[in-house]
């Protein structure tokens, strides 16, 4: 099983997590959308922007 790190946040408990790679401060976001996930790039550094910004990811579609 995988090791949760700290650059790691479930908003919504598997449906909605952001993270951060290795190296980079820019977050990334993946969510559930028919059972398959979707990752997207932020292109953001500010985790309170991009919490607001991928959950309007996951409410288009």
């Amino acid at each position: 099983m995988a090791i949760k790190k700290e650059s790691t946040h479930q908003l919504i408990h598997r449906n909605l997590t952001l993270y951060q790679r290795e190296h980079s401060a820019v977050w990334q976001c993946r969510y559930k959308v028919d059972n398959k996930w979707i990752r997207a790039i932020t292109k953001e550094t500010q985790f309170d922007l991009v919490a607001n910004m991928s959950n309007q990811y996951l409410l288009r579609q």
